[in-house]
């Protein structure tokens, strides 16, 4: 393997961890979001 390729194998994970990072704070950020319209899933809605 020359070095070409290994600075292209080192671009492709940065970029498939920059994916996964932003999709991980996105779904964090929509179960916040669900739990905070909802209320904690644990604790029964005060009605």
């Amino acid at each position: 393997m020359n070095r070409h390729q290994t600075i292209w194998y080192i671009l492709l994970a940065m970029l498939l961890f920059a994916v996964g990072f932003v999709a991980y704070g996105y779904y964090q950020q929509q179960y916040r979001e669900s739990v905070r319209s909802q209320g904690p899933p644990s604790l029964p809605s005060p009605k």
